[in-house]
């Protein structure tokens, strides 16, 4: 008979739960998120049914719901990454990581726009954004095969958009588009459209056309053009561009979808709350200047 004394592990229920206990005291306090259910549920609610920005939740739950202690943003990126929120990953986001450069394409002009001034000569005080009335404008493409494209304005102060569907993007469905505006908006018009700057496409390439008035036969408004491939001179624009191509994808073709859907992404990017703009939406400060012509 062996009398040696075997060391030999075996499992105590009682000691793993002690063990368990004292490990939870150690790990720290829970998070925000976690420690308030209603309002993980509010946060739920904004990033999968609203499809706002973790940023666009955060700046809207302070505003709704100052009684509560609403963590920042970063802390609610943490818990994105970390799975605490339910049914919400990085796929739900906007934008999430770093962006790609593609290569610049040059691409050559097989014209000129006409008498077109440079945005070296528009007035600096246009870009400071304090003053109403002053716009961006582009086209948003569809497929190659399409020729329908989407004609977005923006205003630089309120970030407020006003988008046309085009049946062609040629300079007479601009002029188009632009002799609507005036027939709503009649002697407000010079007021609301003192000046729009835009790239040197074709579609844009009849100045004289834009800024002629449909009544007046005179200037109704000031064209500038941005210099070549620096779409950065038409900053709120690309970026409500952007806003668009998260419900439109590149590539969709835009005459598949309805007007009434089109109208539906408008109406929900300019109620979109902005970081910018203090989380106010775009389409309350421009009724806003609106109300004060």
């Amino acid at each position: 008979m062996n009398s040696d004394l075997i060391e030999y592990e075996t499992y105590c229920a009682d000691f793993a739960q002690s063990d368990f206990l004292e490990k939870q005291k150690n790990k720290g306090t829970q998070p925000k998120v976690l420690r308030d259910q209603e309002l993980l549920t509010l946060i739920q609610h904004k990033l999968i049914k609203e499809q706002l920005s973790p940023d666009a939740t955060i700046g809207t739950l302070r505003k709704e719901h100052p009684e509560k202690d609403i963590p920042c943003t970063t802390s609610l990126y943490y818990a994105i990454d970390k799975g605490y929120i339910p049914g919400v990953t990085n796929k739900n986001l906007p934008v999430k990581g770093l962006k790609k450069k593609r290569p610049i394409k040059r691409v050559k002009r097989k014209y000129q726009v006409k008498q077109c001034t440079s945005i070296e000569n528009r007035p600096e005080e246009i870009l400071d954004r304090q003053t109403f009335g002053h716009w961006e404008m582009d086209c948003v493409e569809s497929q190659k095969s399409d020729q329908q494209c989407l004609l977005v304005l923006t205003e630089r102060k309120t970030r407020d958009s006003i988008v046309f569907r085009m049946s062609r993007k040629n300079e007479a469905s601009v002029i188009q588009c632009l002799d609507i505006l005036e027939r709503k908006y009649k002697h407000k018009f010079k007021k609301i459209f003192k000046t729009i700057t835009m790239d040197n496409g074709a579609e844009f390439r009849n100045p004289e056309g834009i800024e002629k008035s449909l009544y007046t036969k005179k200037k109704r408004t000031a064209t500038y053009y941005c210099h070549p491939y620096t779409a950065c001179e038409r900053g709120s624009n690309e970026n409500y561009n952007r806003f668009i191509r998260r419900f439109i994808k590149k590539g969709e073709k835009i005459a598949d979808l309805s007007l009434h859907y089109i109208n539906q992404v408008i109406d929900r990017i300019n109620h979109y709350p902005r970081k910018i703009l203090n989380y106010c939406c775009s389409a309350e400060l421009f009724e806003l200047e609106l109300s004060k012509l």
